[in-house]
């Protein structure tokens, strides 16, 4: 049950399910500040969506590659390089990689 007093200026009910509640509360107790995503982040960007690939080329991370401890690169995929993908798609050492599902 949420009291009155525990509701933010959300409204969506899924929000205050008891594993997120759980959650937000074990954040705080960390001995790190908690700070909003977005300003920690210089940019966004919805990548680009390939399904032509080919044997050699640029190694193309896709969803399903995603692991808690990071990418699992053994079934990678190869796209050919180009302009499209070079501006929109790379990647760089310090970028975080978010998946939808």
């Amino acid at each position: 049950m949420i009291y009155k007093e525990q509701l933010e200026r959300r409204l969506d009910p899924y929000y205050y399910q008891p594993k997120f509640i759980s959650t937000i509360n074990g954040l705080h107790r960390i001995h790190y500040p908690l700070q909003q995503l977005g300003s920690l982040i210089s940019t966004v960007v919805n990548s680009v969506d390939i399904r032509k690939y080919t044997q050699h080329g640029v190694p193309y991370i896709r969803v399903g590659y995603g692991r808690d401890e990071g990418v699992d690169l053994t079934n990678v995929k190869y796209v050919k390089a180009s302009g499209k993908l070079q501006v929109k798609g790379s990647i760089k050492s310090g970028d975080v990689l978010i998946t939808h599902k």
